[in-house]
This record gives C-alpha cells, structure tokens and sequence, in this order.
C-alpha cells in the first residue's frame, strides 16, 4: 500500500510501473493528472480512489492491473486517453460521477451491475468491463465510434450488437 504525500500535483507515466505487490494506493486531492501507463502492470492493485480534482487519466493509465475490479471516475476528470482500462481482466464496473461534464457510464441494459465508459453524449464506447457478466452486449444506437481495445479481455461476451451508427472501429 502507498500513500502519496498531500502536496503531490501529479503521477507522472509510468510512475509505478511493473509494481507488481501494490495493492492499494491513496492518491491526495491536489492531483490533477494520472499519467501514461501510470500503473502499467499493477497485477495486484485490487483498488483505487481517483479523488476530485484529477482532470486527466493517460494513455493505459491502469493497463493490465489484473486484479482492479471497479474504479469511480470523479466530475473533474474532463480527459480520458486511449485504452485506460485495457488488460484489467477483472473489472466489472466503471462508474462516473453523474455531475462529470465529459464522461457517463450506464450499466448493462440486461444485468444492470456492470457499468460501461462512453463520452458524454455516448457518441464514444470508450471502455467496456471486461470481467462483466454479460454474455451478450447491444451497442447503444448513439455510438459512432468504438475505441481502441473498448472490450479487450472480455471473455464472457459472445456477442455484440453493432448499430448501422458506429463508422469507426479502434483496435
């Protein structure tokens, strides 16, 4: 476990890297920004408060912390990158904060738990829970665009529903 002192602003990329026994952290409220591949490999990182007042999530921020199973976006946060949950093969739920301006999760249409990442207007499917329980997934017509590595890991689903609307597919 880690708890970063109160006068910390930022975690830089790759800050924890490959810190494969953190299993907790404590981020103070005067961060603003989580960096690139931040906790990149973080296999046994079981939670994480993102506090009010981080505006910024980097590029695979939490890539591959194996054993994260929800986190809470705060209202702050107004930039996500790509792929910030890709290889957290047991997240069932990424919730945001209803007053955030940028981002919304809604959760499954059938079970209801499990909360789906989009931008705002959910024009942009921008993470999918990989460990949801969900064997099936219909796309909301409003998304256009799918992003990179949106449902990478998710070995439960056997089947998506696209809508004729998504014209853009990431990796």
């Amino acid at each position: 476990s880690v708890t970063l002192k109160e006068d910390t602003l930022g975690i830089a990329g790759g800050a924890f890297s490959g810190c494969t026994i953190l299993t907790s952290i404590n981020i103070p409220e005067g961060v603003t920004s989580i960096g690139e591949y931040a906790f990149y490999g973080c296999k046994s990182l079981t939670s994480i408060i993102i506090p009010e007042g981080v505006r910024k999530i980097g590029k695979s921020a939490f890539k591959n912390c194996k054993s994260l199973t929800s986190v809470e976006i705060p209202a702050t946060v107004t930039n996500i990158s790509d792929a910030p949950f890709r290889g957290c093969e047991n997240m069932k739920s990424i919730k945001v904060e209803p007053k955030n301006m940028y981002y919304k999760s809604e959760p499954n249409k059938r079970d209801g738990n499990d909360f789906v990442l989009f931008n705002k207007n959910k024009s942009k499917l921008i993470a999918y829970p990989a460990n949801s329980r969900e064997v099936q997934y219909d796309i909301p017509d409003s998304v256009t665009v799918v992003s990179d590595w949106a449902f990478c890991d998710s070995k439960k689903l056997n089947r998506i529903t696209m809508p004729d609307s998504v014209i853009e597919i990431g990796e």
